[in-house]
């Protein structure tokens, strides 16, 4: 069992600066893909996605794009990445000695009609705290619920526009079919490895 398996809802955690800040940095990474010839848009992905920058795609109606590179997100957006961090490591369940913890990855996932994160029993495997933040407004898609799992059950999160989910990395969760519109979340997760300044793995 982890040492820590609650669930916390932080209710507003980014307001709208913090998230019009997370969409200017998204468009600068666009721009650096750009520039190194990594994917940019297109290949494939449906239509709503297509004009969007992404490291990797999931499936043609989920992609993500890496805010963590180079370390980006905390040289350019030290201040929100520092709230960020806070709000993970000062929460009161987290695990003991969270001054061991280090980013791995800061994800800005988009989701399409149809796509959604439906893995059973998919989990942040490596990572020890995941935090995923809601971005897009509540009411401008269909379906796309944040799901955790109490035991077989699935506990679906009402999620506002700037609300986070915080959990322990390993417990499994899933973001149901989004049915309309575009879903769009940032997800931060801290391990006890070196700060990583690439993929997921590096």
């Amino acid at each position: 069992d982890p040492e820590w398996s609650a669930v916390a809802v932080l209710p507003q955690l980014l307001d709208a600066e913090d998230i019009a800040l997370l969409h200017r940095a998204a468009q600068q990474c666009g721009e650096r893909l750009a520039a190194t010839g990594g994917p940019f848009a297109g290949g494939g992905l449906c239509d709503t996605l297509s004009r969007f920058a992404h490291d990797v795609a999931f499936s043609d109606e989920h992609i993500a794009l890496y805010l963590h590179y180079d370390s980006f997100l905390q040289r350019e957006c030290p201040a929100l990445f520092a709230k960020l961090h806070a709000a993970m490591i000062e929460h009161p369940d987290v695990p003991s000695d969270p001054a061991r913890l280090r980013l791995r990855c800061a994800e800005l996932h988009s989701y399409a009609e149809g796509g959604g994160l439906l893995a059973p029993g998919h989990r942040d495997d490596g990572s020890t705290l995941t935090l995923s933040v809601l971005i897009s407004e509540a009411d401008g898609f269909g379906g796309g619920e944040f799901v955790t799992w109490r035991g077989a059950q699935p506990v679906a999160h009402a999620l506002r526009r700037g609300d986070a989910v915080l959990f322990h990395s390993c417990r499994a969760h899933n973001v149901a079919q989004v049915t309309q519109g575009l879903r769009q979340s940032l997800v931060v997760e801290l391990w006890t490895s070196d700060v990583n300044v690439r993929d997921r793995h590096a």
